[in-house]
Parts: C-alpha cells; structure tokens; sequence
C-alpha cells in the first residue's frame, strides 16, 4: 500500500470521530446536572477556554509575524476538533477528581 491509500482509508474514520466528539461536547454542555456537575462543567469550560484563547494568541502572533505569506490559515474545523477534544479532557480529569 501507497501512502495515499492509507491517508484515505483513515480520513473517513477520522472524520466520524471528530463529528462524534463535537456532537458529544454540545450534549455535554446542554445536559441539566447538579451542582457538583455544574462545577465538572464550569471547570472543563473554563481550562478549554483558556487553551483556546492561547492557541488563538499563538495563531494571531503567527499571523502577523508572517503577514507577507498568507499560505497558512487556521481550519475552523480542525479548530473546533481541537476545542472539542481538548473539553473532552478536561471534562474526564474533573469528573475522575470529583467522582462525576
């Protein structure tokens, strides 16, 4: 097998699972819970925030820095992927710490 073949056969998987934890992130966040579930989720939401606020900054700082080439944009899906797995993270380790 060629490496195109193989780049192709994992695409769609991929694909689907980043579908999957995006849809699982928005259920995560429309979900009623308790206070203890509030502060899992407030928690989750607050650390993913700030990571996403740093890889904007680093992409803004990129971005300037090289502002005579504009070969190299930021993916809103691979963004959102991005965001939605690193909630995914935080939401397991808070939920582990306090037994959710």
């Amino acid at each position: 097998m060629d490496v195109m073949t193989v780049v192709g056969m994992l695409t769609i998987p991929v694909l689907v699972l980043s579908l999957a934890v995006i849809v699982w992130m928005v259920v995560a966040l429309a979900r009623a819970k308790d206070e203890r579930g509030e502060m899992i989720l407030a928690r989750a939401g607050l650390h993913t925030l700030i990571i996403l606020v740093a890889v904007l900054a680093i992409c803004t700082v990129r971005n300037l820095a090289e502002m005579a080439r504009a070969d190299w944009q930021l993916d809103p899906f691979m963004l959102l992927t991005g965001i939605a797995v690193c909630f995914a993270a935080e939401l397991f380790y808070w939920k582990q710490r306090y037994g959710g």
